[in-house]
């Protein structure tokens, strides 16, 4: 008897090495809250941009940085057949210490606003996973009882994204995804995050 598990409506999330990582090796700073508009958990965030006089990192460094990362990505996306035409926007950094996370989220824009297409994280140290949340809500309502190993990635709410130093993804900009506080994080996790957009729109 023939069997095929068809992943029908896949979600596509791109892992790939930041080939420049060794270049950008930012200092531990201390725990600190610089919480945006509108979150809720404790943090150390930038967004929506690092700003040119920012204390941690300095504009020359944010600007080589994103040259380097958007040299990857298109790179990344030239080999997987999709258009390498983009841009990075909305880049700004993540600090997270211990009992620090960011509740769920996605980056769709506003009504009215442009959409982009891909938002990306770059896991520069101390890297953790990222918690992904299952598009597929209604599932939920039809998981049979005792699912096996075999069939339990279709059946799950969430997932933890495995990631080390170094780690880029990208993923759908509506992909709901959240950072777990966790009370015995000993190092800095420093995240740079971003949109992606493409030049024709």
């Amino acid at each position: 008897m023939s069997i095929e598990l068809i992943r029908l409506f896949s979600v596509p999330v791109i892992k790939f090495n930041f080939t420049k990582h060794e270049k950008y090796k930012f200092p531990s700073i201390e725990r600190s809250e610089n919480i945006p508009d509108g979150w809720e958990l404790s943090l150390n965030s930038s967004f929506p941009e690092i700003k040119d006089n920012d204390t941690f990192i300095s504009k020359n460094q944010k600007e080589s940085l994103v040259n380097d990362l958007l040299n990857d990505i298109k790179k990344v996306l030239n080999r997987l057949e999709l258009p390498d035409s983009i841009f990075i926007q909305s880049f700004w950094y993540n600090i997270y210490h211990d009992n620090q996370g960011q509740e769920p989220h996605e980056h769709i824009s506003g009504a009215g606003t442009l959409n982009n297409y891909w938002s990306g994280i770059y896991y520069n140290r101390g890297a953790s996973p990222t918690t992904f949340h299952s598009p597929h809500k209604y599932m939920k309502i039809c998981t049979p009882p005792d699912v096996g190993d075999l069939m339990s990635d279709f059946y799950s709410d969430m997932h933890d994204l495995e990631v080390r130093d170094g780690d880029v993804v990208l993923f759908p900009i509506w992909m709901v995804h959240e950072v777990i506080s966790d009370k015995n994080r000993k190092d800095m996790r420093l995240t740079f995050t971003f949109n992606v957009g493409y030049n024709n729109e």
